[in-house]
């Protein structure tokens, strides 16, 4: 039976900045734990999408409508993994256009790294001269909180690699869940300690002042931040998916979030004057690095709190002489 909407369909849009489309920044989607569905991606080389049918490059980037097409297009649900189509000259994992043949796959890998197991996927083909495929989200991947990378590649007639594009997948904690770690902060609460929760909210931008993938990026460097932290505890070496402070991972992102912000305006900043006009718009780099600053002092402070918590914890131990048996 087909889905009525394609409500499981999750595309990485790309980030915009005064109405202009950021193409060469990394992009994100977010999911919720166990939810099945699909990740939509547009294979993009230099920002501009690829033609699948001719492995060109278009000459006008994409846009987010046609990235977020959530069309269904006869596609009928048979299993989690297993895409089933309603014609047989329906574009599949495996297309030829001429004599160029070629597949395309997505692999899965949780992104600090620290765990290196990887889950692979065949992509289907969605549009082909818009460049956007499919790839079904593995259970390991959707049960599993967390941050992963999905990077999709591009594989020649030799099954050669010839391209990739890589992609933030933000799994979040739900009560319909299989348990397990709490996983990181949802974005909603990110966005709420931030007061950055809705495009209203701020006046001069008309829009989120953090995106998705600055959200993500940020979550994962508070994971490596904890592990390059001395000192260095075996039973505390975690990843994304098992990190189990949230006030600290919330607190770390903050200061990331604003370290990222602070750069920006710094870099950007032009004061101009004219007549008895002054704009000096971007000058908000010290207030910025100011509000990094002392979240870093009470970030640094909590890692290293729950870090001695945890060496002298492991640090004292007994062991029985043997002698009464």
């Amino acid at each position: 039976m087909a889905l009525p909407v394609a409500l499981n369909i999750h595309a990485p849009l790309i980030s915009t900045a005064y109405d202009e489309l950021l193409l060469y920044k990394k992009r994100a989607i977010a999911i919720t734990q166990s939810v099945r569905g699909y990740a939509q991606i547009t294979m993009l080389r230099n920002g501009l999408a690829i033609n699948l049918d001719t492995m060109e490059v278009s000459s006008t980037p994409p846009t987010n409508d046609e990235i977020n097409d959530p069309a269904w297009d006869g596609f009928e649900w048979n299993d989690w993994d297993t895409f089933v189509f309603d014609s047989e000259d329906t574009l599949t994992e495996s297309s030829s256009s001429g004599t160029i043949t070629y597949s395309i796959k997505a692999r899965f890998r949780e992104a600090s790294l620290v765990q290196t197991t990887t889950y692979e996927v065949d992509c289907v083909i969605f549009r082909a001269e818009e460049g956007i495929v499919r790839a079904p989200l593995p259970e390991q991947v959707s049960d599993a909180t967390g941050i992963w990378l999905m990077e999709v590649g591009i594989f020649n007639e030799d099954d050669e690699l010839i391209l990739t594009n890589e992609v933030y997948v933000y799994n979040v904690h739900s009560a319909f869940g299989a348990g397990g770690t709490p996983g990181p902060p949802t974005i909603d609460d990110v966005r709420l300690s931030l007061r950055d929760a809705d495009p209203v909210m701020n006046e001069l931008l008309d829009n989120y002042d953090f995106d998705l993938a600055e959200i993500a990026h940020a979550a994962v460097r508070v994971v490596q931040f904890w592990r390059d932290q001395p000192p260095s505890v075996a039973a505390a070496n975690y990843s994304t998916r098992t990190f189990p402070f949230r006030e600290i991972w919330l607190t770390g992102i903050q200061l990331f979030c604003f370290e990222t912000a602070e750069e920006g305006y710094r870099r950007n900043r032009l004061p101009y004057q004219a007549g008895n006009v002054t704009i000096d718009d971007k000058n908000r780099h010290r207030d910025y690095k100011a509000a990094w600053q002392e979240r870093f002092q009470r970030f640094r402070q909590l890692v290293m709190h729950q870090k001695s918590r945890i060496n002298a914890q492991h640090g004292f131990g007994s062991f029985g002489s043997g002698i009464y048996g």
